[in-house]
């Protein structure tokens, strides 16, 4: 049984990381199989498994994939790690939909945004020439009483470099 439930969820892995989109729908099949109960298999799909699919989603832009999977997750009564979390934070940024950040931000799903969630936002903000929030998202981390780390400050550094 034990062998079976690793063969499965090694197959599954294989094509969420394959990064290939006509991957992804086998990749989501497979995930959903683990809601299954098939050919004696009998395990649900847990926080590492969301984590990574909800990446895929976001490496293709699937935004709206990526948050409705989120969402059932927590639904679900899975509790998010920092991981998932950040991965979804990093994946709408990177697509440039800081639009949906507030949603994901005012979730209460019970974490509170780390170091590398503000590393990501203050990048993000960066990158879209957006200064007021990168300083406002920098103040929140301040006010949160989170250390900024090197990454926190080189980025603002190199964003007002860029701008002489």
């Amino acid at each position: 049984m034990l062998k079976k439930k690793i063969l499965y969820s090694s197959f599954y892995f294989c094509y969420v990381n394959s990064g290939r989109a006509g991957n992804l729908s086998t990749a989501r099949n497979l995930f959903d199989g683990l809601h299954k109960r098939d050919a004696g298999l009998a395990h649900a799909p847990n926080v590492v498994s969301y984590t990574t699919l909800i990446r895929c989603y976001c490496s293709h832009l699937m935004l709206a994939d990526a948050i409705a999977l989120f969402d059932e997750m927590v639904v679900l009564g899975l509790k998010p790690n920092k991981i998932t979390y950040n991965t979804l934070v990093k994946g709408i940024c990177e697509a440039g939909r800081m639009d949906l950040l507030k949603k994901i931000m005012d979730e209460d799903v019970g974490f509170r945004p780390e170091i590398c969630t503000f590393n990501t936002l203050i990048s993000a903000h960066c990158n879209n020439s957006n200064v007021d929030d990168a300083l406002k998202v920098f103040d929140k981390l301040i006010e949160l009483r989170i250390r900024p780390d090197l990454t926190s400050y080189s980025t603002l550094q190199f964003f007002f470099y860029r701008c002489l």
